[in-house]
């Protein structure tokens, strides 16, 4: 992804410009699906059936949550993002 963002995904960790960056399960996986698709839109819809395996009913609140937070890591300005963009209506 680019920005001084390194993920090792075997040892499931993540440094940003030098520094670890601590996330949870669902961060790391949800940061990690963005990154293997780095350039595509990843819909909401994906993004559910990833971190709860289960099937998307709609509610995007779970999902927003989860986005806020991975930025909130990650990010130098989380409220203008510039690794995790949002397409309006669509998804990340």
């Amino acid at each position: 992804m680019g920005n001084g963002l390194a993920i090792d995904i075997p040892s499931r960790t993540v440094m940003m410009e030098g520094k670890t960056v601590d996330l949870t399960k669902q961060e790391f996986n949800l940061l990690c699906y963005l990154a293997q698709n780095e350039g595509r839109v990843i819909s909401r819809n994906q993004i559910y059936e990833l971190l709860w395996e289960d099937e998307y009913h709609g509610s995007d609140d779970g999902i927003i949550c989860q986005v806020s937070r991975l930025r909130k890591k990650i990010e130098k300005d989380p409220e203008h993002p510039k690794l995790i963009k949002t397409v309006r209506g669509v998804g990340y």
